[in-house]
């Protein structure tokens, strides 16, 4: 039996149904994706930040005229959410790519343990 069926039991879990069968081939990377999970959170909480600074900067610094003496705190604040919406968007790609990828290699492995093992009668000889 090779080192992947010790690993994780495939076959049972591609028998599961949905979101059970996806989160049992994740084993081993389940860090790796609700790492990811998060990083996609911080990154639609600062764009949140990001629009809600943009919103009070409009409101108050130019319709109002309030706040002009500060209008460098708003630049600043902008910047400063901006990269760290690129950061966490790019520490999620990069993690939710890590996991698939690895679950993508449990498949194609499990594939071929499969395919190697059929028997040359099931084949479609003349």
């Amino acid at each position: 039996m090779s080192e992947l069926k010790k690993e994780i039991d495939l076959k049972s879990n591609l028998k599961s149904q949905g979101i059970a069968g996806l989160w049992s081939m994740l084993k081993g990377f389940r860090a790796v994706y609700l790492a990811a999970v998060l990083s996609l959170a911080v990154a639609a909480i600062d764009r949140t930040a990001t629009f809600l600074v943009l919103r009070s900067f409009v409101d108050s610094a130019l319709a109002k005229g309030l706040y002009t003496d500060r209008l460098y705190l708003f630049a600043l604040a902008f910047v400063a959410f901006a990269c760290i919406e690129g950061g966490a968007s790019f520490l999620k790609g990069k993690l939710s790519a890590r996991s698939a990828e690895r679950v993508t290699l449990h498949l194609r492995n499990y594939l071929f343990d499969y395919i190697q093992r059929l028997s040359l009668s099931l084949t479609c000889w003349p």
